[in-house]
């Protein structure tokens, strides 16, 4: 890889990082406001008054109370949601650190890229191929190499991308899989 190539990779890996912990923190964020929410709502007095209105016995919002303000106080939404938003500056100050500089020192780029990375907790790879097509989307114009490089991201794994890591899945370039399915279509 040549030295163009490789700054073009750093900064394609800093910007797939970035956007990978925007959507982190987002998702946190948004768990984190749900659960306050519920936890003020259920908690509220007038929660009980318009339970007895629909008819909902006052054990279950006691219920929903405990496990939402359970939840906040266990996972700490907030917490993680302030951890990738961290992450997710020093990503993008380190774009903009390559953009002003020469980026002559490869080895410095590499250095920062595995610093950040250090701090990371354990990904989300479905995510993470997501975040790869989104830097993918935002820095190649060309239909046609950018069909070329996307990621394949099954359904199931879009709709569970913040939940389960799905380690064990390797996930292929859509242009592979294509061609591995009109392969096997011959074969039958």
């Amino acid at each position: 890889m040549d030295h163009a190539q490789f700054i073009t990779a750093a900064k394609f890996d800093a910007l797939r990082n970035a956007i990978y912990h925007v959507a982190r923190r987002q998702y946190y964020d948004g768990l984190n406001r749900l659960l306050n929410f519920l936890v003020i709502i259920l908690g509220a007095g007038v929660a009980g008054k318009a339970a007895s209105l629909i008819e909902v016995r006052d054990l279950w919002l006691e219920i929903g109370v405990l496990v939402a303000a359970t939840a906040q106080l266990a996972f700490d939404f907030g917490y993680r949601a302030r951890t990738h938003e961290i992450l997710q500056k020093k990503y993008y100050e380190m774009i903009a650190e390559m953009e002003v500089d020469d980026a002559s020192d490869l080895k410095k780029w590499n250095a920062k890229l595995y610093t950040i990375a250090s701090d990371e907790p354990m990904p989300m790879r479905a995510l993470d191929a997501l975040a790869y097509n989104a830097a993918l989307d935002a820095t190649m114009s060309d239909p046609v190499l950018k069909a070329e490089h996307r990621i394949y991201v099954p359904f199931i794994h879009r709709l569970f991308k913040h939940l389960i890591a799905f380690n064990g899945h390797e996930y292929v370039l859509e242009s592979e899989r294509s061609s591995l399915w009109r392969r096997r279509a011959k074969e039958n």
